[in-house]
Formats: C-alpha cells, sequence, structure tokens
C-alpha cells in the first residue's frame, strides 16, 4: 500500500510539472531581445534588418527593409512586447504603412515567424555580430 501511495505521489507531482509557463518553451533573460537582428538571407538578397531593445517584456527599435540589391525599400519604427519565448512586434513604416510579426525563439540567437503587412511572409531573424 505504500508503494502505491509512493507511485501516486510521483505520477502526480510529474503531472504538475508538464503545465503553467515552463511549458511555453525556453526562460530567457530579460533583454535578450538586445541588439541587431536581421533576416537569414541577409547578406545574399532582400531581407531585413532591426535594432532592438527590451526590458521588462517590452519592445522597441527600429529597422529597415532591403531589396535584392540590398537598397533601402522601408524604414519603420518598432514597438512591441516579449514573455518567455513569444514575440509580437507592431511596425510604423515612414511612409504611414504598418506591419506586424508575431514569432518564438527558439534560443537567445534566433527568433522565427510570421511578418504580416509590407514585405511579409515566414521569417528567420538571426543575431547579427
Amino acid at each position: 500500500m505504500r508503494a502505491l501511495s509512493l507511485l501516486s505521489l510521483l505520477f502526480l507531482l510529474g503531472l504538475a510539472g508538464c503545465g503553467g509557463k515552463d511549458a511555453v518553451g525556453p526562460q530567457l533573460p530579460d533583454g535578450v531581445l538586445n541588439g541587431n537582428w536581421v533576416t537569414a538571407n541577409f547578406g545574399t538578397g532582400a531581407g531585413k534588418s532591426l535594432v532592438l531593445t527590451s526590458s521588462q517584456g517590452q519592445v522597441a527599435g527600429t529597422g529597415q527593409d532591403y531589396d535584392n540589391q540590398h537598397q533601402v525599400i522601408g524604414s519603420y519604427t518598432i514597438n512591441g512586447v516579449r514573455s518567455n519565448n513569444q514575440v509580437s512586434l507592431a511596425m510604423s513604416y515612414n511612409d504611414g504603412s504598418s506591419a506586424s510579426f508575431n514569432g518564438e525563439m527558439p534560443d537567445s540567437d534566433t527568433v522565427k515567424g510570421t511578418w504580416t503587412g509590407t514585405n511579409g511572409g515566414d521569417i528567420t531573424l538571426v543575431r547579427a555580430n
């Protein structure tokens, strides 16, 4: 009977560890978005370049979109939020248009998600050195 109680307790403890915020993804430190970010193909053609700062879940920054000849085709300001590994950004382009980005950080050097609006699509941002 005692062995059955111990097994039940272990099962319940294991079940308790499966939910909550920890199940969403990696626990990334505050400020993990600080720095320069570019689309993975940035050096070879069209892409995006972002400079971000973040603190206590709030994100701000600036960015530019580039064409295949690496000419700037759009500049914007960025505001957003980060919670654990989830990132949501709103871009306000200088020409009055807008875009949004929703994605996740599988690690501290990568953000994968969907850019909706101006120059949109599925993108991967990587930390630029």
